[in-house]
């Protein structure tokens, strides 16, 4: 009786390894040699890329947030601005800078990222730079900077605070292309004073640049190239190369979409308009401030939350109205 339990058992166990292998084998039937090497190679990669950007992510106890836009590309949310991160199999590609103690932080994150891989570009897209103990350490490493030239854009004046403070290794006028791996970078000027954006063409994501800054309102210093009619226009060029799929990264915020760039040119088109109206009337800027109706719609959205308070956008827009009729005036003597 014993015996004949003994080989019913065996038996019964022969057949479930059986069963197994002939399912491992059969679970991808019909796959050829090189169908199943690459899915084993996406199967590694996928594993790969999840772990450091898990790694990156859930181990980083600073206030920087690493967000993934699309694949291989991501961006850095700081505290003040954000930075871009681009991936290729022959380097990084940051894109703009951040407060010093910030843009060390998010250097660490890049190097989690993908530790192989050096950062062969830094592309400043206000051609200025936050800081010089991390960039410098860059420079030392290798890495090749790009900004815009602002020499062909004319002499700036002796307040340009947009000039810029380094001196790029790569420049360019209106436009430039750079191809890496197959991702296809184009840095685009949106104004005359510095100011550039970075379009992934094949990926349709777009980097604005601190132009522009995700339902924040945006500072208006035309001593930086900011003026609200260049911002304004700056809006329209780049929402004309954009469209509803595009992904885009603000210098500051939360990722946008096309009709985003669309609202917020409207809204500084709007309140520019009220605003001139009331200085024409005689409105002290006090007066204009008081009037809270300007700007309700954006101060129930969370505008004046950011570094630029309603009082800093009103004020920076009076000016400038101010500014210009004042010179209007002096030409019509």
């Amino acid at each position: 009786m014993q015996t004949k339990i003994f080989f019913t058992t065996l038996f019964l166990f022969v057949g479930l390894v059986t069963n197994a292998q002939i399912n491992k084998n059969t679970s991808n039937y019909g796959e050829t040699k090189e169908q199943r090497e690459e899915r084993k190679k996406n199967a590694t990669n996928i594993s790969k890329s999840v772990g450091n950007l898990e790694d990156a992510s859930n181990n980083y106890s600073g206030k920087t947030k690493l967000v993934e836009v699309t694949n291989d590309v991501y961006f850095l949310k700081g505290v003040e601005e954000n930075m871009g991160v681009i991936l290729t199999n022959k380097g990084v590609v940051l894109i703009d800078t951040q407060i010093e103690e910030e843009m060390i932080r998010s250097l660490k994150i890049v190097n989690r990222l993908n530790k192989k891989s050096v950062i062969k570009y830094l592309i400043t897209t206000s051609n200025t730079i936050k800081n010089s103990k991390a960039t410098n350490k860059l420079k030392e490493d290798g890495t090749i900077f790009l900004g815009q030239n602002n020499k062909a854009k004319g002499k700036p004046s002796k307040n340009d605070f947009s000039r810029p403070n380094f001196k790029p290794d790569l420049v360019f006028n209106d436009q430039i292309r750079l191809n890496f791996e197959g991702k296809k970078i184009e840095v685009i000027s949106s104004n005359n004073s510095g100011n550039s954006a970075v379009y992934l063409t094949n990926k349709n994501v777009l980097f604005t640049g601190p132009i522009y800054s995700y339902k924040k309102y945006p500072e208006v210093n035309p001593e930086k190239g900011k003026s609200f009619k260049l911002i304004a226009r700056t809006l329209g060029k780049l929402s004309s190369i954009t469209n509803e799929n595009t992904k885009i990264v603000p210098g500051q915020g939360d990722i946008a979409r096309q009709i985003d760039l669309i609202n917020m040119k409207k809204m500084l088109d709007k309140v520019s308009k009220q605003v001139g109206s009331l200085r024409v009337n005689g409105k002290t800027l006090e007066e204009v401030l008081a009037n809270k109706s300007i700007t309700k719609t954006q101060e129930a959205q969370g505008y004046g939350d950011g570094p630029i308070t309603r009082e800093i956008f009103i004020t920076s827009v009076y000016n400038e109205i101010a500014k210009i009729i004042l010179e209007e005036n002096n030409r019509k003597r």
